[in-house]
């Protein structure tokens, strides 16, 4: 039987990085270009290729950094204070470019098409509240679990979209609460889920000294023109101003979630103004063509 991924059938971690490094190697001689201008890594041990000019995009915290990188761009403020404190690398050499998201898939509804979706979902005459995470400690869906347990109104849904290693400990929280519903959402269809939705929220904590980045599922609810309340951590801080393109709240803290979520559903209506600033603000910054204009000024940069 052919394995679609190779690497999945190595447990010892060694191993794994000893193929990456050969398929990276594999790459190049298969696609048969001698001399590249530029190579723009986005995993370290790409970067261990050498180039007329190396750049590496750096998406997480690593222990070791290969020293020649002309230019090392993070997904947010927070790595590149990382870099520049942990591996002495000179602050002109670090540029932010935060993460995109596909903009033409995740884009605002009408309030008809929304409540279509719903019907269509199950979901009629609830309020949604979207955490698409996965399941694993960092992402803090365990107190988002604990603040729909302080919420007593029945009109709502909170709707688990992911899987992980939590997910026994979320199904005892939820466990007898039919406002609650775990699922796996196939990545072609999750759209539906944004825009059938009222609310995201993105409950991220700081685990083991180690913060998010720029949240994608944050981004694509911003996309969707919908009410976002992410916790003050990582690359969420940068992005939403609070009460103007979202709301940030407290991390690991059930009742923040559970007030600003309540607060949210009472003034809907006049909340607005912060659901198009979400979308305008990540068409302005995070969209594809935006993403590609500022890695083109970056590349630009070390070619002259």
């Amino acid at each position: 039987m052919m394995l679609n991924n190779p690497l999945k059938a190595l447990k010892n971690p060694w191993e794994r990085i000893m193929l990456k490094m050969q398929m990276v190697q594999r790459f190049y001689e298969h696609i048969n270009v001698k001399k590249f201008d530029i190579i723009n890594a986005h995993d370290v041990l790409s970067a261990g290729l050498k180039g007329e000019k190396m750049i590496l995009t750096l998406h997480g915290y690593y222990t070791e950094l290969f020293d020649y990188n002309d230019i090392i761009i993070t997904v947010d403020t927070r790595l590149k204070n990382y870099v520049i404190d942990n591996f002495n690398y000179p602050e002109e050499k670090v540029v932010v470019i935060h993460n995109a998201v596909d903009t033409e898939m995740f884009f605002p509804v009408t309030k008809r098409e929304q409540i279509d979706l719903k019907r269509k979902l199950k979901f009629s005459d609830k309020w949604v509240i979207l955490i698409p995470r996965r399941f694993v400690p960092k992402n803090g869906v365990l107190y988002a679990a604990e603040a729909l347990k302080l919420i007593k109104r029945r009109d709502i849904i909170f709707v688990f979209a992911g899987q992980g290693i939590l997910e026994r400990d979320l199904r005892n929280i939820l466990e007898g609460d039919d406002r609650a519903i775990i699922t796996r959402i196939p990545h072609e269809i999750i759209s539906d889920y944004y825009k059938a939705s009222d609310i995201i929220l993105i409950p991220s904590v700081t685990s083991n000294d180690v913060e998010e980045a720029t949240s994608l599922a944050m981004l694509e609810g911003m996309a969707c023109g919908k009410i976002v309340i992410a916790t003050n951590v990582g690359g969420m801080r940068e992005v939403i101003k609070d009460n103007i393109n979202g709301f940030i709240i407290p991390q690991k803290s059930p009742e923040a979630i559970a007030e600003k979520i309540e607060y949210a559903i009472k003034h809907y209506e006049d909340l607005e103004s912060i659901r198009e600033k979400a979308r305008e603000y990540v068409l302005k910054h995070h969209s594809p063509t935006s993403l590609a204009k500022r890695f083109l000024e970056v590349y630009e940069k070390i070619l002259h």
